[in-house]
């Protein structure tokens, strides 16, 4: 974190944060009626091993969401993050790969670390998160903007 040179820190905030607000000027146009915008975003309130800069662009991201979400309320916009707790993906696999590699863990003990975050005891599942992100582009969800709403099974950190 403390290494980290500053090309590689904007890059980040650009990819992470900046490129939200891109995103949504370009689809201004088709928006003339309203809408509904969400972003995908990561649960930040915590410092993650390893996860970095990268944090602080997720965090970046979230406060974008809602600076867009005031800006584009009165034109009847919505924008709202939604924060996947660990999710059965195989980005994840890959991850729990990289957490064997880098720790010496059991693939085991590596996935029962994750879901032990999860009260429930299990992941995520991907068609959960696609469920709240299809709820917040509803009429049904009007109440909701400038929200950071955590899909994660009351994960605890």
């Amino acid at each position: 974190f403390m290494d980290a040179p500053w090309d590689d820190v904007a890059v980040a905030l650009q990819v992470s944060a900046y490129s939200l607000k891109s995103l949504v000027k370009a689809a201004l146009p088709l928006m003339d009626r309203g809408g509904s915008v969400v972003g995908l975003d990561f649960d930040n309130r915590v410092a993650w091993p390893a996860y970095d800069w990268m944090g602080v662009a997720k965090s970046a991201f979230e406060s974008v969401s809602r600076y867009l979400a005031k800006e584009l309320g009165p034109k009847g916009i919505r924008v709202n993050a939604v924060c996947p707790g660990f999710t059965d993906t195989d980005l994840l696999a890959e991850s729990v790969e990289n957490i064997v590699r880098l720790t010496g863990r059991s693939t085991e003990e590596a996935w029962a670390s994750l879901e032990r975050f999860n009260p429930q005891g299990r992941l995520i599942q991907p068609a959960e998160v696609a469920r709240v992100v299809g709820w917040l582009c509803l009429p049904e969800s009007s109440a909701l903007t400038g929200q950071a709403i955590a899909v994660a099974g009351g994960e605890v950190m």
